[in-house]
């Protein structure tokens, strides 16, 4: 009788210790992430003014943040391929002209 409430325990015990490791790769791409967008939010920052082309400061904010857009590849997609990779430079890009665009927008209101 005891056996059929320690074994559902002991099943729910092993669930628990196999997510660890994934808990924790979570959170270290969590915080490559992060890292990449305070390097994005930096860039368009200091590369943003009123006269610049929105998509070129993108483009540019982007490139500044290369290294830490190919360390979040790297991290999140073991042997990242060439289709990836792009994929992961896309998406900082898109995040770059967001960023570029709530700038702008903030600083119309003012």
């Amino acid at each position: 009788m005891a056996l059929r409430h320690i074994l559902p325990a002991f099943f729910l015990f092993l669930l628990g210790a196999c997510s660890l490791p994934t808990n924790v790769a979570l959170k270290n791409v969590d915080s490559l992430r992060t890292a990449q967008e305070s390097c994005l939010r930096t860039n368009v920052a200091r590369l943003n003014t009123v006269s610049a082309d929105p998509e070129k400061i993108a483009h540019d904010a982007a490139a500044s943040c290369h290294d830490s857009t190919e360390r979040l590849a790297a991290y999140a997609v073991p042997h990242v391929s060439l289709q990836e990779r792009h994929a992961f430079e896309e998406d900082a890009l898109n995040h770059a002209r967001a960023y570029v665009m709530q700038s702008r927008s903030v600083a119309a209101l003012r």
